[in-house]
């Protein structure tokens, strides 16, 4: 939902402050400064295309290529920036939209998960069960008080 995507804007430009602010402690040049800017801006641009596309296909190649960088130095740069792998991010944005539809459509689960990005219905269930400790049918009947923790299995 809207707020859901607010919140992590705002983390993401916490983050970019953040890391601005330890740059600049390193008395950088103002050229310096002003690349690793349009570094974090690109990187923001990334993040935006992510959750504008999360229900196509995003290859890691593609999204190096957008950042005009190679693919091991965007890998590395995404998990200090988000914290997360490309695939768990994309992963956990998925899930989390998956949720808005299991609470507010008639969609069946297997139309959840393909609507979300998911190519196959089984992953889609096991990373929802890994993620919120029940099924997606349960956590649609309301049966079962899901547990919307922060961390994940897959990040501890």
């Amino acid at each position: 939902g809207l707020g859901y995507e607010l919140a992590v804007k705002s983390s993401i430009y916490r983050l970019i402050v953040l890391l601005l602010r330890k740059h600049v402690d390193k008395t950088l040049s103002a050229r310096e400064f002003a690349s690793k800017r349009r570094g974090l801006k690109q990187f923001n641009t990334v993040l935006q295309y992510i959750s504008a596309h999360y229900t196509e296909k995003i290859s890691v190649n593609e999204l190096a290529e957008t950042a005009n960088i190679t693919v091991y130095y965007f890998c590395r740069i995404f998990k200090q920036i988000t914290g997360k792998t490309l695939t768990d991010y994309l992963n956990e944005l998925r899930l989390e939209k998956s949720t808005d539809y299991l609470r507010k459509s008639d969609l069946t689960v297997t139309e959840i998960a393909l609507k979300c990005g998911f190519d196959s219905i089984n992953y889609y269930s096991r990373l929802f069960r890994r993620y919120y400790h029940v099924s997606p049918t349960k956590f649609r009947d309301g049966s079962t008080a899901p547990n919307l923790r922060k961390n994940p299995v897959w990040q501890r």
